[in-house]
């Protein structure tokens, strides 16, 4: 009797310190989300501002995100060793590894926009006004994804695997009016091909954020839909 009350409170103790684990585990990727998403809204408007300064912090900051992973990284190691989850449990942990390996790229690519800032050699063109609210967009997608894999929220994560559509016809529009620019005004040339690269940025960011999307349709039902989507 004694021993069935004992095995039972292990268990009981068990079973509490993995939900504080997994709780602290959704903090951790939260806190990630976050981050890389404030990184890419600061890439653009130091990209816009011409702001150096701001520029800089931003490729600094690149080293909280990178220690981010690698923590959470060592936490779903360390649950999977330590623990035996339930199945939807163990998919939300192997969910969690390969978003956060898409978050660190949006991480990248904010630093990869804050490095072109030096680039710039001219007053902006027309197509850099486009350049905020692209990135809104594609940061919009990261957003409700995000929230939908954390609700486990099937038809909003649905409503949301091909968002980065829009993102990428809106780059196509940009590059047809920036090559008009380039012909029309050579001297632009390296300006509007800095504009072309950020563009094609945030498109990446767009597309990493599709994939929350599939990770949270995964980790509710178990169904991994990636090249469907593709196709």
């Amino acid at each position: 009797m004694n021993d069935t009350r004992h095995n039972t409170e292990e268990h009981r103790h068990a079973s509490a310190t993995f939900d504080a684990e997994l709780h602290e585990l959704k903090d951790r990727v939260l806190k990630m989300g976050h981050l890389v998403d404030v990184q890419v809204a600061a890439a653009v408007d130091a990209f816009v501002g011409r702001d150096q300064a701001a520029a800089r912090r931003i490729v600094s900051g690149d080293q909280e995100v990178n220690e981010l992973e690698r923590e959470i990284d060592e936490r779903c190691v360390r649950l999977l060793a330590l623990q035996q989850p339930a199945a939807s449990d163990l998919r939300f942990i192997a969910a969690v590894l390969k978003i956060v390996t898409d978050l660190e790229r949006i991480g990248d690519f904010a630093v990869n926009i804050a490095e072109t800032v030096g680039a710039l050699d001219a007053g902006p063109l027309r197509a850099e006004q486009d350049l905020v609210p692209l990135a809104q967009e594609a940061l919009t997608i990261l957003r409700r994804t995000l929230e939908a894999f954390f609700r486990r929220d099937v038809d909003e994560a649905r409503a949301w695997t091909t968002a980065d559509r829009s993102v990428k016809a809106w780059v196509l529009r940009l590059a047809d009016e920036l090559r008009d620019a380039i012909v029309s005004e050579p001297k632009v040339v390296q300006n509007a091909l800095a504009i072309l690269l950020t563009t094609r940025h945030i498109e990446r960011v767009a597309e990493h954020a599709t994939n929350l999307a599939e990770m949270a349709i995964y980790t509710a039902r178990g169904e991994d839909i990636r090249h469907q989507v593709r196709r």
